[in-house]
């Protein structure tokens, strides 16, 4: 991000929400603060904002049963 937000900006941004929203906990983030501060200074953008909808920061990271892996062996049997 130079001095204004560019189209490019917005769109990774949006493409890496659902990720800061479910999977990038705080543990995982630490080593990227260039990268997380860029995030949240996208967006907290007062346009971004009006376009997205509110989202928080993940807290936990979200866990999986392994569903998919189990019906991927069921389809080989």
């Amino acid at each position: 991000m130079g001095e204004s937000v560019t189209l490019a900006d917005i769109s990774v941004a949006t493409t890496l929400q659902l990720a800061y929203q479910w999977v990038l906990d705080p543990e995982f983030r630490a080593p990227y603060p260039h990268t997380n501060r860029w995030f949240e200074t996208i967006v907290n953008q007062p346009n971004v904002k009006k376009a997205l909808p509110e989202f928080k920061m993940c807290e936990k990271m979200a866990q999986f049963d392994g569903g998919c892996e189990q019906a991927s062996m069921a389809l080989q049997t």
